[in-house]
């Protein structure tokens, strides 16, 4: 499942893999400013890339991913981190991955990266944060 699949493309890749999965989005009517809960669940796998900093309620998010997944099951999250002054997001990765455990998980591994927004009206870097966690 791919909660903020945007324009569903990543949901496209893993069904072309052989996957059953779904994406839900504001785009198609799914506020994941509440908790969501897939008729198809539970999963086996569920991801959110670069949404988080869009919602007010962060927390949310992650425990609609913690709902929707099987004991067992891996979450895979995505985001831009604090320490990048273009955004407004206000968690650190040691934040995130607190709440991340708040809400249940167990951190299988985290770590931050940096690639360059190249995009004419951006032209910088930006800090993000990869967390794998378990249910």
């Amino acid at each position: 499942m791919d909660l903020g699949a945007g324009d569903f493309s990543d949901v496209e890749m893993m069904k072309k893999l052989g996957w059953q999965c779904e994406g839900v989005d504001l785009s198609i009517g799914t506020n994941l400013e509440e908790n969501y809960f897939s008729p198809g669940a539970p999963f086996d796998f569920v991801c959110s890339n670069h949404v988080l900093h869009f919602l007010k309620n962060k927390k949310t998010l992650v425990e609609s991913a913690y709902n929707n997944l099987k004991v067992g099951g891996i979450f895979f999250f995505q985001d831009l981190e604090r320490s990048d002054l273009t955004t407004d997001m206000y968690f650190s990765e040691r934040e995130m991955k607190q709440l991340i455990k708040e809400v249940g998980f167990k951190i299988i591994e985290s770590h931050k990266s940096s690639f360059f927004d190249d995009k004419p009206d951006h032209m910088h870097w930006h800090d993000i944060i990869e967390i794998v966690a378990e249910r």
